[in-house]
């Protein structure tokens, strides 16, 4: 009987043994450790990608601050051409061959811009637009390169402070761009806030206030709307300049720990700091107050191209800082990562080796478990497993083995119970069971049942042992009783013959017996003599049948004491028949047990199987048993109703053979009347003819009672030799059952 898996993989459990159930358990946990480490380096090349875009913005930037400085050198070195240095023309040479480098270094920085944007569909970030694209950049440079010797002041100055703002947009579209702005570190924050926010716009303004300043400087006056334009930039720039000051001076604490790189920062900051307090007071002193008469414009223009070129050393300061910073956690989440992965593989591994481990352990256990069940199901129960740890496997291996152990005793106990069962059906009626009290109480209950059964079968046979030899010898005492009287009556019927003769020769020569008389006193003194010797020859006879009668009822009463003992032999049948539906009954429900069990029970179901098989056969037995006795119980009732036939015969004979001595008594009588009256036979002649003739009747009616006591002798004789026939048979059947 197979019980039905349930459960929400039941094909698992069917299909897939105990080991790769384990592997796969193992691949799934392996699965989500795996899964739990991609998103982990899923997010750790995300931070160094951030990183890798950050750097690289900062290199864009660099080259877009260079390329904004030699615009910006560019406009005022070209202003003073215009000025009438015209010394200066290879310097503007050399500045724009700087500026084609710095926009060919943009173009390529470009091109991993855009890939950047194609590959990062989640950034959300727009297109670069066109006026900030190099390639617009580029064109309208070109037009200025053109240009640059053919045109005004004020046009130049438009033209440059047109490319300036295309600089400077796509200066703050990069920083948004490799996320800069974005960061979570509070240094790199502020740096980038400081510089790549601050110091473009602190730069414009400047050149808003140069530009200004030296249309002022140069016509010695300032109309109103100039004074609120000067007025206004100077406020914004001061602006910029406090929330730098905030900014860069927060960062400079935060790098407490890293002295090199605060030092760096510090000093471009200091200069920095020194140079717009020198412009700022500049531009308060003279323009703001309007004492253009003494003011220089060259003067006025280096202090502000000094502003702006410390401004830039600023700006490269706190790149090459946040480069070295970055450079710091990219290495930092390198290691990070080796760290994380060597960890990962030294887990993996440990945990694979241990579980592998694990899995051929309870493997071995379980080999074990089966080699045992192996050997226990093809007969080997003193086998065991053997414990080796002391986990759940370990406790089932114990249970196991305590298992084998009663299974061990149990079949002992039922090999005995074979052997004593096999004597038992070989006619050994001694055998006995040796009940262990340490057994179980069904196995106690039925050797103890088997023992009382075989004594009860030991005591039976010797009853009928007993019953057969008395039976045995009554019926030969019977039979030879009945020859005996065979005989006798054979020689009545000789001597009733020879009597109806004589009483015939009497009646014919009754008219004759007057001239005889002598040899009338002759027959009456035989005929005296021959009823005496009949007389003789009933009373034997009386006695024969009166023997015959108490035989008869020994026979009786021996087949009734047979009937009896057959009738012990039922009920103990009953009993075994009891015992062996018993046994069947735990037979089957060891079969259960064993087959909930599941593979480790299956040699019980076999051993449960075998005893079903034996309880089978021993309820056959009892079967053969049961109708062996009931054929004795039929053989002995039909012999008691023969008995009782013969008993009834003996006892009509005993009857007759009373009537006949009556008979004879009379006949003896009247013999000695006729002796005592001798004297007056003359006288009684004619009485004594009538008397022959009576004689003669009574003789006759004596051979038919003869002849019938003859013919019950042989029904007699008859029913003897049923009777040694049934005698037969129950020695025969004894002998089977030994």
């Amino acid at each position: 009987m197979k019980r039905k898996i349930r459960g929400p993989f039941p094909w698992l459990m069917i299909h897939l043994s105990s080991f790769y159930r384990h592997l796969v358990t193992v691949l799934i946990f392996g699965l989500g450790y795996l899964v739990l480490c991609w998103v982990l380096f899923s997010q750790i090349s995300h931070d160094l990608t951030s990183i890798q875009m950050k750097k690289m913005g900062l290199r864009y930037q660099e080259h877009l601050r260079e390329l904004l400085l030699n615009i910006n050198t560019h406009k005022y070195v070209v202003q003073r051409f215009y000025e009438g240095n015209y010394g200066l023309k290879n310097q503007i040479l050399n500045i724009q061959v700087s500026a084609n480098e710095n926009l060919r270094s943009i173009e390529k920085e470009n091109i991993l811009l855009e890939e950047i944007i194609e590959n990062r569909s989640d950034s959300g970030l727009a297109p670069i637009e066109k006026e900030y694209r190099p390639d617009q950049i580029n064109q309208e440079w070109k037009e200025i390169r053109k240009s640059v010797f053919n045109i005004d002041i004020p046009t130049s100055h438009e033209l440059h402070d047109d490319l300036l703002i295309q600089i400077q947009g796509l200066i703050t579209y990069s920083a948004n761009l490799s996320e800069l702005t974005q960061d979570t570190s509070l240094i790199v924050y502020e740096l980038v806030e400081g510089t790549s926010g601050l110091l473009p716009e602190i730069q414009k303004t400047i050149g808003q206030i140069m530009n200004l300043s030296q249309k002022v400087i140069s016509l010695k006056e300032m109309s109103v709307n100039e004074r609120d334009e000067l007025v206004g930039s100077l406020a914004v720039l001061e602006k910029y300049i406090q929330a730098g000051e905030k900014m860069i001076p927060t960062a400079i604490t935060l790098l407490a720990d890293q002295p090199d790189l605060r030092e760096q920062i510090t000093q471009a900051f200091g200069a920095y700091s020194q140079a717009l307090d020198e412009f700022m007071e500049e531009v308060r002193k003279d323009l703001a107050a309007s004492n253009l008469n003494s003011l220089s414009l060259s003067r006025f223009e280096n202090i502000g191209i000094r502003a702006m070129n410390e401004t830039f050393v600023l700006w490269d300061a706190g790149a090459k800082v946040l480069l070295e910073l970055l450079d710091e956690r990219e290495d930092a989440i390198r290691i990070h990562r080796l760290v994380i992965i060597g960890v990962t593989l030294a887990i993996v591994l440990f945990g694979f080796f241990l579980g592998a481990y694990f899995v051929l352990e309870s493997q071995k256990a379980l080999r074990a478990l089966k080699e045992t069940s192996i050997k226990i199901s093809r007969g080997d129960l003193s086998a065991r497993v053997p414990i080796r740890h002391r986990d759940e496997m370990g406790k089932v291996c114990v249970v196991f083995n305590h298992m084998a152990a009663t299974l061990e005793r149990m079949m002992i106990q039922f090999r005995l119970l074979i052997n004593g069962t096999q004597r038992l059906a070989s006619g050994d009626f001694t055998a006995r069971l040796e009940v262990d009290s340490s057994s179980d109480d069904e196995i106690r209950a039925v050797g103890v049942s088997f023992n009382r059964m075989a004594e009860s079968f030991e005591e039976v046979v010797s009853r009928l042992h007993r019953l057969v030899i008395d039976l045995t010898s009554s019926a030969t005492q019977i039979s030879a009783a009945s020859k005996q009287h065979e005989a006798t009556l054979s020689e009545q019927g000789v001597t009733t013959k020879q009597i109806s003769v004589t009483a015939t020769e009497i009646s014919a020569t009754a008219k004759d017996f007057a001239l005889t008389i002598s040899e009338v006193g002759g027959v009456a003194d035989e005929t005296a003599r021959l009823v005496r010797m009949g007389q003789s020859s009933l009373v034997r006879m009386e006695k024969a049948m009166n023997k015959m009668e108490d035989a008869a009822a020994n026979i009786t009463s021996r087949l009734a004491d047979l009937n009896e003992k057959a009738g012990n032999i039922t009920s103990v049948i009953t009993a075994i028949s009891d015992v062996s539906a018993q046994t069947n009954l735990l037979s089957l429900n060891a079969a259960i047990e064993a087959e909930k069990a599941g593979q480790a029970g299956r040699s019980f179901s076999v051993i449960a199987r075998e005893i079903r098989d034996l309880s089978s056969q021993t309820a056959m037995s009892t079967l053969d048993i049961e109708k062996i006795v009931t054929e004795i119980m039929d053989a002995v009732k039909s012999s008691v109703m023969g008995v009782d036939d013969f008993t009834q015969e003996i006892r009509d004979g005993a009857n007759q053979v009373n009537e006949v001595s009556e008979q004879l008594s009379k006949i003896m009588e009247q013999v000695k009347s006729l002796v005592e009256r001798f004297d007056s036979v003359d006288h009684g002649m004619k009485n004594q003819s009538e008397a022959a003739e009576q004689i003669n009747k009574a003789l006759i009616d004596l051979s038919e009672m003869a002849n019938e006591t003859n013919i019950s002798m042989r029904h007699f004789h008859s029913t003897i030799s049923h009777l040694d026939k049934a005698a037969s048979d129950l020695r025969e059947t004894l002998e089977k059952i030994n």
